[in-house]
């Protein structure tokens, strides 16, 4: 299902019960696990993925093709009846010049 496979990483505690949480722009430790139980329950579907290169700028100072591949992948998630949207941004090992392979 989508987005099962990164939950499985990043593992959350359980939510106190009566616990509530208000909109928010990041996710904390009780909310990715109301995505992950969507995500495991097929509720879940990625609506957007956008690739862009990562550069290290003072650091590695990758150019071209050389640069590492990051990627924002944004999910509709309809548990518990709610129209939510989640954004994940994940960094990858991979060349900026091989990101038509994955």
């Amino acid at each position: 299902a989508a987005g099962a496979e990164m939950c499985d990483t990043w593992k959350a505690p359980e939510k106190e019960a009566g616990e509530e949480s208000a909109p928010k722009r990041q996710l904390n430790f009780y909310s990715w696990g109301d995505f992950c139980k969507s995500a495991r329950a097929g509720v879940v579907e990625v609506t957007v993925v956008i690739d862009f290169p990562y550069v290290d700028a003072g650091g590695l100072n990758l150019v071209g093709d050389d640069r590492l591949l990051e990627r924002m992948y944004v999910f509709k998630d309809m548990g518990d009846g709610a129209d939510k949207r989640v954004v994940v941004h994940v960094h990858t090992p991979l060349r900026w010049g091989a990101r038509g392979k994955v």
